[in-house]
């Protein structure tokens, strides 16, 4: 906690915290204000979609009711809208699922830990199928993951990735790797996209995949640099760290309900999987955070420890972890209640973990 404590000597209380508030606007502003997705880019596939006869094979499928060009369109300007913040991939499957009518299908991207893709966002999908649905990078190399996949023993090798019931329903996938495959899937099983022409699936796939690639890099990659899970507590560790700080006056123990943060983003994102929204706000809050403490949390709370305050103004630092976050999501959060555990309430805390 040396550098707390130089901190103190030559900075208002909040400036360290604040400073880190400011690195979240500058990821969103400053590191990505001369490159911008090229979304523009829909008119040279429009251009190569015109080449196409029209005939029958012009309307994708009466379900879209849409042209082609049009549908594809959509897709892009709606991914080309949307804001900088944590929760891009979550808003983006939205507008794929409603667009392209997916019934059933998930978004992967890589886990946190490590660099298997797992399903951050998912139409239908199991329970099982969720937990299955973890593609290691030696996995991927053996999958076909490009396009329509309809050959029975390319189909085969995706099977055991999902729960014997939805395995039992499908007998084609249409993937779209986000702008390369180890940086996300789309993995649909059920759509009227299935139904499409090969020769108009295979331009769908590359505009939207490229425009999917470039907005995860720009709108969330960004905003990820340097967050890294160093400063989050697991579970399994939490009550013993939570026993020194509270036998540390000097120490700070917040809690913020889940609900709060969780229910405002999953508004605007039906079908992103909570434990991964949770995780997102647990890094962010870590990267605020950083080595002055740590985060955690449990079914109901996020968990926010500083270690030593001393004199700094316990109210500031709430107030800059609730400015903090806004910064790091698009969508408009309300007013956060973070609630600071002292006296039998802080006491209670620790009887709930030593129970746990």
């Amino acid at each position: 906690m040396a550098r707390v404590r130089e901190l103190k000597k030559r900075e208002p209380p909040h400036t360290g915290l604040l400073n880190r508030a400011r690195t979240l606007i500058e990821r969103r502003e400053i590191e990505t204000r001369d490159v911008k997705p090229d979304v523009l880019e829909e008119v040279e596939f429009e251009e190569r979609f015109s080449e196409i006869d029209d005939g029958d094979e012009g309307i994708l499928n009466q379900d879209f009711k849409a042209n082609p060009v049009l549908m594809l369109s959509q897709i892009l300007a709606g991914i080309g809208s949307i804001q900088r913040g944590i929760e891009a991939p979550y808003l983006a499957f939205g507008i794929l699922r409603d667009l392209l009518g997916i019934s059933a299908g998930a978004l992967l991207l890589p886990d946190h830990a490590d660099e298997t893709l797992v399903p951050f966002c998912c139409a239908s999908y199991d329970f099982d199928t969720q937990q299955r649905l973890k593609i290691t990078p030696s996995q991927l190399h053996a999958l076909p993951w490009n396009g329509l996949i309809d050959v029975a023993e390319d189909v085969d090798k995706w099977r055991p990735f999902f729960s014997i019931r939805e395995s039992e329903i499908f007998g084609t996938l249409f993937v779209i790797p986000c702008g390369s495959p180890e940086e996300g899937l789309v993995v649909i099983s059920q759509s009227p996209l299935l139904n499409v022409p090969s020769s108009q699936l295979e331009l769908l796939q590359t505009a939207i995949g490229s425009a999917l690639g470039k907005m995860l890099l720009y709108n969330r990659g960004t905003m990820l640099v340097g967050i890294k899970p160093l400063f989050l507590i697991s579970r399994p560790e939490f009550p013993a760290y939570l026993k020194k700080s509270m036998d540390n006056e000097k120490s700070l123990i917040l809690g913020l309900p889940k609900v709060q943060l969780i229910s405002a983003i999953s508004n605007g994102a039906p079908g992103a999987i909570p434990g991964r929204l949770e995780r997102d706000c647990l890094r962010v809050l870590g990267s605020i955070v950083h080595d002055e403490g740590a985060v955690s949390m449990d079914e109901q709370h996020f968990y926010v420890i500083f270690e030593d305050i001393a004199e700094l103004d316990a109210q500031i630092l709430m107030e800059q972890l609730e400015f903090s976050l806004q910064q790091a999501f698009s969508t408009q959060l309300p007013d956060l209640d973070f609630h600071r555990f002292t006296g039998e309430d802080l006491q209670n805390l620790g009887k709930k973990f030593r129970a746990s």
